[in-house]
């Protein structure tokens, strides 16, 4: 092969040219049927690993400590050939690992600083596609030294979390694979780039679009269930993709103001302590039992009734909520908009408040709470309320947004139904409703 650029100069130190299967009888040295691509001005060699070949196979960076990172300079970082290990990372990949039948990892990016460790296996009946084609590709079989590490550079929290997994279950995990990408590069220089390059292109995603593909998550499916099920959300009523109501949109809450209320009426903490109730709702009511667990089920099914009823008879009794529904489904932006400006509860801030305010409900005299119900539903939503600024909740016209006047709004709205609520510290030690 003659070599015309750096990627080309790197296979050709590693390539070994062969006839008939295309293997190589090497002491001392693992095979792997593998599959040969160019990408990015160098060969890729991609191949797959049971979870304990992993161990021995690949090498991850050392875990250093706080104390250790605050003397290192800029040398001691550029010898690193990845970010240094985070531990409770690798902890979280392992727990998820360890509580889901059918999760699924990313490749796993190595990298080879010593050429005598591998060997690749070309026939020669394939050599002339990656030399002369714009194919360049072929399968090959990858031949690594007993002994030898290939560097991590990316995926070294996967590699620890797949370790942990496999030592509390080997079992379980003995017969796992990944699938690793090996780039045919030895220069650390480049490798930190690769790192750089490859997590600086991954955009987080959107919350809207968690919520509707997650379906591990309890507050998820819970949410995605109600979207379905009440006729004052589902399509006519909620963005089920952006974050945000435009002035255009004929909608009047997005899926994430679904979310959060949901949470406040189950939980009473939507934001001061979300991640915590999110953890407290998904270990009551967690959705991977849903399919084996008769007594998980029933206890979803009545959080969803419950959900449903009090979501369903709030679109139903309040009037401008229910005037949107009355528009129909091919109703008009126009329509919509003067009705969704002036009224605090078609807002996700007015969302909340009134999911705040059926959490004390439930949790009330339960003899009146079907009364309290039916005089939440009669309360004067308009921004023109001088309740809603006497909160500090409407000013100047505009819906202000922090958890003080969320709170304010709320107790006013359930001074009005007859209800004194706790400081909100005191919210999660009340008892949880009746289905």
């Amino acid at each position: 092969m003659e070599a015309n650029s750096n990627g080309e100069t790197f296979l050709k130190t590693v390539m070994v040219l062969t006839d008939g299967d295309g293997r190589l009888q090497l002491a001392n040295f693992k095979e792997y049927p593998a599959r040969l691509f160019w990408q990015g001005g160098r060969f890729h060699v991609t191949f797959v690993a049971t979870f304990p070949a992993l161990r021995g196979l690949t090498v991850a960076a050392d875990l250093i400590k706080a104390s250790e990172a605050r003397e290192m300079g800029i040398g001691d970082v550029a010898q690193l050939w990845e970010r240094p290990l985070d531990k409770p990372h690798a902890e979280d990949i392992k727990n998820y690992l360890m509580n889901n039948e059918d999760y699924v990892l990313g490749t796993i990016t190595l990298n080879v600083t010593n050429t005598v460790d591998v060997k690749v296996a070309i026939k020669r009946s394939d050599l002339s596609g990656i030399e002369y084609t714009t194919n360049k590709t072929a399968t090959v079989y990858l031949y690594v030294r007993d002994g030898a590490l290939l560097q991590i550079a990316d995926g070294q929290h996967r590699k620890l979390g797949i370790a942990l997994a496999l030592n509390e279950d080997q079992e379980r995990f003995r017969s796992e694979s990944i699938l690793l990408d090996l780039i045919l590069e030895g220069d650390i220089v480049k490798a930190h780039q690769d790192f750089v390059d490859m997590n600086a292109n991954v955009k987080p995603m959107a919350k809207s679009i968690t919520t509707v593909f997650d379906t591990r998550g309890t507050v998820n499916k819970l949410t995605v269930d109600l979207y379905r099920g009440v006729s004052g959300f589902g399509d006519a009523n909620v963005e089920a993709l952006v974050t945000s109501i435009s002035k255009n949109s004929a909608k009047i809450y997005t899926i994430n103001n679904m979310r959060n209320a949901v949470v406040e009426y189950l939980t009473g903490k939507s934001q001061s302590s979300l991640r915590f109730a999110e953890r407290e709702l998904a270990d009551k009511y967690p959705v991977d039992k849903l399919d084996c667990d008769s007594v998980t089920k029933a206890a979803y099914d009545a959080l969803v009734a419950d959900c449903t009823g009090f979501f369903e008879l709030m679109s139903a009794t309040i009037k401008p909520w229910n005037d949107v529904i009355k528009l129909g489904s091919k109703r008009k932006a126009s329509e919509v908009r003067p009705i969704r400006e002036d009224n605090v509860c078609l807002s996700g801030v007015g969302l909340i408040v009134l999911a705040r305010a059926g959490f004390f409900i439930k949790r009330g005299d339960q003899s009146r709470i079907n009364d309290r119900l039916r005089l939440l539903g009669t309360i004067d939503w308009s921004r023109s309320n001088k309740m809603w600024q006497e909160a500090g909740l409407v000013t100047g016209g505009k819906i202000t947004s922090n958890r003080s006047t969320i709170l304010a709004a709320a107790d006013a709205v359930l001074a009005a139904v007859g209800i004194t609520t706790p400081k909100e510290e005191e919210a999660g030690a009340c008892p949880a409703p009746n289905p």
